[in-house]
């Protein structure tokens, strides 16, 4: 009888069936511990495994993935940065903008405050002119300031409008071709008006200009084929 009882403590754990409330509990708990496994592998050194995590954490609703991916804006590795500012750009969360304006600002990694400008760009427009104008005309890196004029094209309202014209005049003042021929695009996109680096057409034409109520994504980072060549930053 005694080996009959202890077969039977053995064998219970085994025959045992959650009821249904605790098997949900079950599926939560597993699949909370698998988002939590998923949002690690994107602070890691494996770029593979960064991808693959970054992917599957696309399923995710946004208002469950921007609180945990927030702490990731604070990496020390540049790539994680890049990659969560992406994918909370892309899912559309909005938490940590005060954090997203100051990558854009002060980050050391050039391809970050890029990615910084464009996550601005679509989860904080309003916020996003003055952040933008301020990189446009002092970043130290000129992609960086392309692509903050491009995203200031892409929000088509007044004070993006009134920001690039200023952004121009500045440009051909200090003889910077390049910039000033990156702008004047920007200022097409913004206004569906193609007038150059014509500031004074520019001024004048943003007096009756008319807000779109729509931000478009940023463009590429891709040079574009009709913009000057940019000589290299010294």
């Amino acid at each position: 009888m005694l080996a009959g009882v202890l077969l039977s403590a053995l064998l219970a754990p085994l025959l045992w069936c959650p009821a249904p409330q605790d098997q949900a509990q079950c599926d939560a708990a597993a699949a909370e511990a698998r988002i939590k496994a998923l949002v690690a592998e994107l602070d890691g050194a494996d770029r593979a495994a960064q991808d693959q995590a970054a992917a599957a954490l696309r399923d995710l609703p946004a208002a469950q993935l921007g609180p945990l991916l927030a702490p990731l804006l604070d990496s020390k590795q540049a790539r994680t940065r890049r990659v969560t500012l992406k994918l909370m750009r892309d899912k559309g969360c909005t938490q940590a903008g005060g954090r997203i304006t100051t990558l854009l600002h002060s980050d050391q990694d050039a391809a970050v405050r890029r990615e910084a400008s464009h996550a601005l760009l679509i989860l904080h427009p309003e916020r996003a002119v003055s952040a933008l104008a301020d990189v446009a005309e002092l970043d130290h890196e000129a992609s960086v300031r392309r692509a903050a004029i491009l995203d200031l094209g892409s929000l088509r309202n007044r004070a993006a409008l009134d920001a690039l014209v200023d952004i121009l005049a500045g440009q051909i003042e200090k003889g910077d071709d390049y910039l000033a021929g990156i702008t004047a695009r920007a200022l097409t996109l913004c206004t569906g008006k193609t007038l150059g680096t014509n500031v004074e057409g520019w001024r004048h034409f943003a007096s009756t200009f008319q807000e779109e109520t729509e931000t478009e994504e940023p463009p590429a980072d891709e040079p574009e084929e009709d913009a000057p060549e940019r000589p290299e930053d010294e």
